[in-house]
């Protein structure tokens, strides 16, 4: 089907009730239309035959005064493309790998003291396979759903860690860019929500591999301890229970001691990610998520008390990943997603969805030892 052989204001009346149309500048065509609670539905579908004839839709207003644009769809190329072709993301790709190595090569150089049956080789191995693996997880994760939608998967940009300024950390997370306006809320927030989720279940599974196939420690070693200026982590919510599972079908560890296992380290670093990933934090998941359920207004404001939150838990942990936070909230100029329905709100079925993904994502936070510089270590003394 051709642009030529169809009428786009035939279509248009085919799905809306117009009440007027207008023909503007550049052959782009508004219509005032009425909004039915069908709408969001019917537009999707004015989407795809207007797309096919090469033409773009674009709803907006509010659903008492309703205005649909249609305008032809821009050619291929140019900027756009242009843009497409940048190398940023590879190049912070590869920075973000080679970050990961070498946390692998210093995690390898404690795992001879502690752990001297496995050897540094299969230490960095197994904990760089981990890491990288939770992050491939979640970008074929929207990578996945954006094919099955239909809409265009958002751009990668991975924050390269720092060894000794971003404490256990290999990478601060993963932002994103929109390359391509969504058709509506409801789709972008499902290729959005997928990454962080596929990372999860990733970073989960291989957490409770590693812990089935761990080893003792050879001396004696608690959580919460500190190994060659090295913080280990306290576990997460989520670690204690899949510790549970994993338990029974791994090996008997004394009393004192505790289970070493690179793949599980590389897998704790995933589920921080994660948490890290779905704060409602601009640029993040999290941030593009929480401006589409809420709006841009309040979305900045909780990219603020995210900032907050991260300098008060456990400083300096997450000092380095607020400040990196800090400079996307204040450099962006704003953080609202674009969608070609800009009438439609975001299903309230996806805000709780949303709301259940954030909760897990807290439980993922390994629990804190200290709230603004007030220890609460001990709370958490029977989970060490």
């Amino acid at each position: 089907m051709s642009a030529q052989a169809v009428d786009p204001e035939a279509i248009v009346r085919s799905k809306f009730t117009v009440n007027d149309s207008f023909l503007l500048p550049d052959d782009e065509m508004e219509f005032s239309v009425q909004y039915a609670p069908d709408s969001k539905d019917r537009f999707v579908d004015l989407c795809k035959q207007l797309g096919r004839a090469g033409f773009t839709p674009k709803l907006v207003g509010t659903d008492k005064d309703t205005h649909l644009f249609v305008r032809k769809s821009p050619a291929q190329g140019g900027a756009a493309a242009g843009r497409k072709r940048s190398s940023i993301p590879i190049i912070l790709g590869l920075l973000a790998v080679g970050s990961i190595v070498v946390f692998g090569v210093l995690l390898g150089g404690i795992y001879q003291q502690y752990g001297p049956s496995l050897s540094e080789t299969s230490v960095v191995f197994l904990y760089v396979i981990a890491v990288i693996g939770v992050l491939v997880a979640h970008e074929m994760g929207h990578i996945y759903m954006a094919r099955r939608s239909g809409e265009s998967s958002p751009a990668p940009f991975a924050i390269p860690g720092i060894p000794g300024i971003t404490a256990a950390l290999p990478a601060l997370g993963i932002v994103s860019r929109q390359r391509e306006p969504a058709v509506n809320r409801d789709r972008f927030f499902d290729v959005i929500i997928a990454g962080p989720l596929f990372g999860l279940a990733v970073a989960m599974a291989l957490y409770v591999a590693g812990g089935i196939f761990s080893i003792q420690s050879a001396l004696p070693l608690q959580g919460c301890a500190t190994v060659n200026g090295t913080q280990v982590l306290c576990p997460s919510i989520v670690q204690v229970g899949l510790d549970a599972v994993a338990g029974p079908f791994g090996p008997s560890i004394a009393p004192g001691y505790s289970a070493l296992s690179p793949l599980a380290d590389g897998a704790t670093v995933g589920l921080i990610l994660t948490f890290v990933t779905l704060l409602p934090m601009v640029a993040f998941d999290g941030g593009h998520l929480s401006s589409l359920a809420w709006g841009e207004g309040p979305q900045r404001a909780m990219s603020y008390l995210c900032i907050i939150l991260l300098f008060l838990i456990d400083a300096p942990n997450y000092w380095a990943l607020a400040a990196v936070v800090y400079l996307l909230t204040f450099m962006s100029r704003s953080s609202e997603v674009d969608v070609l329905d800009e009438v439609s709100a975001l299903s309230g079925r996806r805000k709780w969805i949303y709301l259940g993904a954030l909760v897990v994502a807290l439980l993922c936070i390994p629990l804190p030892q200290s709230f603004a510089g007030f220890p609460i270590g001990h709370v958490w003394g029977a989970l060490g």
